[in-house]
C-alpha cells in the first residue's frame, strides 16, 4: 500500500481459503479423455506429510488443451478439516485413469530425427528398419509408445546415426531396459489403471 499512488504498491494482507483446499494440475494431453468428466479418482500426497494419503476427485476441468504445454488444468477440491494442507505446498497428485494395453519399450530405443521420435526394429534378417512412433507416456526408463509398434518387436538400443536403413548389423542380445548397445523386445503394459 502507498498513499496516493497506484504503481510499487505492497499487498498489507493476503486472504486464502484452506477448507476446501484447491489444487491445480496440469496434465498430459494422453490423459485429458479420462480427466474431463468431473468424479474422476485422485489421490494426493505431499512430502512433508509421509504416509498420508488425501482421497478426492476431480471438480472441475479448463475443458480445453493448452496450446504451448499440451496439458489440461484439472482441479481437485480437498475437504483440509484438519488443515494439514496449506496454500502454496507443492504435493504428488495420481489419477486412475484406462489406458489401452500400449507397447513398452526402453528409453535408449528412442531416435529423435527431424521427422520426430523413431525407433531402430530389427528384422529376421538383422536389418535395421526405422519406424516412426508416436510417444504415449515417458517416465524416463521406459516409454508408452500409442503406434509404431508392437509386442514382440526387437528394436535397437542406443542404435548410431552412422547406421541407415536397410543395414545389416550383429545382433547384442541384451537384458530388456539394460542401457548400453544391444536389443531389446517390445513389451506389453498389462497394468490398466495409472
Amino acid at each position: 500500500m502507498t498513499a496516493g499512488s497506484t504503481a510499487a504498491t505492497s499487498p498489507l494482507y493476503r486472504v486464502a481459503q484452506d477448507r476446501p483446499i484447491r489444487v491445480f494440475v496440469d496434465v498430459p494431453q494422453s490423459a485429458a479423455s479420462d480427466l474431463m468428466r468431473a468424479g474422476a479418482p485422485v489421490q494426493i500426497r505431499a512430502n512433508n506429510l509421509p504416509g498420508q494419503v488425501f482421497s478426492s476427485t476431480v471438480t472441475r476441468t479448463a475443458e480445453a488443451i493448452n496450446p504451448q504445454a499440451r496439458t489440461l488444468k484439472v482441479e481437485v477440491d480437498l475437504p483440509n478439516r484438519e488443515r494439514l494442507l496449506i496454500p502454496g505446498m507443492y504435493v504428488d497428485v495420481g489419477f486412475s485413469v484406462n489406458e489401452a494395453n500400449r507397447p513398452q519399450v526402453p528409453a535408449a530405443a528412442l531416435v529423435f530425427r527431424a521427422g520426430g521420435p523413431e525407433v531402430a526394429l530389427i528384422d529376421a534378417e538383422n536389418r535395421v528398419r526405422y519406424r516412426s512412433v508416436t510417444i504415449a507416456r515417458d517416465d524416463g526408463n521406459v516409454v508408452e509408445l500409442a503406434s509404431g509398434v508392437k509386442a514382440g518387436d526387437k528394436v535397437a538400443l542406443n542404435i548410431s546415426n552412422l547406421i541407415a536403413d536397410g543395414d545389416v548389423v550383429a545382433v547384442n542380445q541384451t537384458a530388456d531396459g539394460v542401457p548400453g548397445a544391444g536389443l531389446a523386445s517390445v513389451k506389453s503394459d498389462s497394468a490398466a489403471p495409472h
